[in-house]
């Protein structure tokens, strides 16, 4: 696996905005709530596309890398319903399994997430989400190199320190430049990620 120069680059640059864009919710959570706590969160797993899911015709698998910056809002609510409403930014790097010797997809995503806190120390989450996509991978039937992508999932977070947990999730991603260019096959694909998050 090799990273251009330009390739670190775009990630840098995803990761100065990642970090802008969260502060940017920490204070309209700290504007809403009065209360709000910041986390960083490093993800890694493996995503495949479903040929033949929608329009998707592609076999695309990756090896993904995320860093994530969250924003949580305080705990409310009580019994079944306490939890807590999240902002998460998050730069993404995807490294190209099939094809193989292809440039990486960089990912840029914003997402709203509800954290169930009824137990102390395993929290089921939900999150929705998108933001840009850039590569210049070639990808048949990909007519665009910037693009944009949606994203729904679920997770669970297992606390394990005071200050550290381990969160698993899987997540359904969709990529489309939104009919801007022909051609325009969609890449509809599931992705299962694990991680460690560190906050206060």
């Amino acid at each position: 696996m090799r990273f251009s120069f330009r390739d670190i680059a775009v990630a840098g640059i995803l990761l100065i905005i990642c970090n802008a864009g969260v502060t940017a919710g920490d204070a309209r959570l700290l504007h809403a709530s009065g209360t709000f706590t910041p986390e960083w969160s490093l993800l890694t797993g493996y995503g495949a596309t479903h040929p033949g899911f929608g329009t998707t015709s592609q076999d695309v698998r990756t090896w993904d890398v995320i860093l994530q910056r969250r924003a949580t809002r305080k705990t409310t609510g009580s019994g079944g319903y306490r939890g807590s409403h999240e902002f998460l930014a998050e730069a993404a790097i995807s490294h190209l399994l099939r094809p193989t010797h292809q440039p990486p997809i960089f990912a840029l995503n914003f997402l709203s997430c509800w954290t169930l806190r009824r137990w102390d120390s395993l929290h089921p989450y939900i999150f929705v989400g998108g933001g840009p996509v850039y590569t210049e991978a070639d990808i048949e039937e990909m007519g665009a190199r910037l693009n944009g992508n949606y994203q729904a999932g679920l997770g669970l977070t297992f606390a394990f320190g005071r200050h550290c947990k381990a969160h698993i999730e899987y997540r359904f991603h969709h990529i489309s430049n939104g009919g801007r260019k022909d051609p325009n096959d969609p890449l509809n694909s599931s992705k299962v990620l694990a991680g460690i998050r560190i906050g206060r």
